[in-house]
């Protein structure tokens, strides 16, 4: 008996699929893995020390924006364990490490 193909969110129907971080066209809803800049304490900053690359992990929260004059896509994600309404950080889209949809 033929099976009818799992459907993923948008339709999407296997990884092939789903939207590349090069075009930033993650659909709100789905969980990624990124990679943010943190800054050290202001002693550090001073002395030289440059910031360092910590991993976290969200929530897409909204439409991807497009910076015309640098070519860079900046997609909205809220951090996890935070309250619907938080602020949301602009992670640029090349820092996504790992996307999939919701429930995945």
């Amino acid at each position: 008996m033929h099976e009818p193909a799992r459907r993923h969110l948008n339709g999407l129907t296997t990884k092939a699929e789903w939207p590349t971080r090069d075009a930033g066209g993650y659909p709100p809803g789905w969980q990624v893995r990124y990679l943010c800049r943190v800054r050290g304490p202001a002693g550090r900053r001073r002395a030289g020390a440059g910031s360092e690359w910590q991993e976290r992990s969200g929530t897409i929260a909204g439409r991807s924006l497009r910076d015309e004059h640098t070519s860079t896509t900046w997609v909205p994600v809220r951090q996890r364990d935070t309250a619907p309404d938080a602020p949301v950080n602009l992670v640029r889209a090349t820092d996504i490490l790992h996307a999939e949809p919701p429930g995945d």
